[in-house]
């Protein structure tokens, strides 16, 4: 939900009011997304770095049956099935290496007091240790030891509270993937106010 965003998502989705008792003063809203996607991923191999030849040799395997049909295909569709059983992936796999990607991961528990404290107070007293002669440095190693210590609890304590300060940190009080969806549709207070109305109305006329 979070990250989609749009009117026409919006608008296929389906809501209803939860009749059921809660120990607040407002009801829930059931939304159900009618949505489905789907992802493909492929393997990219290292190609710049040799393995023409294995490659060439583990597909000149199976191509002499191959290179004969296509010879012989006299349409389209003989040409592209014999096509397609070249085994160049398999060869491929084979060859080369595959390129390994790192996935960049958003950290919401880093903020801004322990940036200072690494930058302004961790990294300037060891620069600082770095640079002075050998009786300073005996005079800040313990200081360093101990600032590299509270960093690294400060780090500890934010990961551990970060999943609690995304949640209690909303702007709205139905969350954030309610804001991203529904942007430019009514919210949850106007739509009970508008089901109260047609209530009214039908029961008294």
């Amino acid at each position: 939900m979070p990250s989609i965003k749009g009117t026409d998502f919006a608008n296929s989705c389906t809501w209803k009011i939860l009749e059921e008792d809660t120990h607040s003063d407002h009801n829930y809203i059931l939304m159900e997304a009618p949505f489905s996607q789907s992802h493909y991923s492929y393997p990219r191999f290292k190609s710049a770095y040799g393995g023409h030849r294995r490659m060439l040799k583990h597909l000149s395997r199976k191509t002499k049956q191959l290179v004969q049909r296509i010879e012989e295909s006299n349409t389209k569709d003989h040409l592209a099935k014999a096509t397609e059983e070249l085994p160049f992936f398999a060869a491929c796999r084979k060859a080369y290496k595959i390129k390994k990607f790192k996935l960049k991961l958003n950290n919401n528990w880093w903020n801004q007091n322990l940036q200072i404290k690494k930058k302004k107070e961790f990294q300037a007293l060891k620069r600082k240790t770095n640079k002075s002669q050998e009786d300073n440095k005996r005079k800040y190693q313990p200081i360093l030891s101990e600032k590299q210590a509270d960093l690294k609890s400060a780090a500890k304590n934010a990961k551990r509270h970060s999943f609690r300060n995304t949640c209690t940190k909303t702007t709205v009080p139905y969350g954030r993937p309610y804001k991203a969806v529904v942007k430019n549709k009514h919210p949850p207070v106007e739509l009970l106010k508008q089901s109260k109305q047609w209530r009214y109305q039908i029961i008294r006329p």
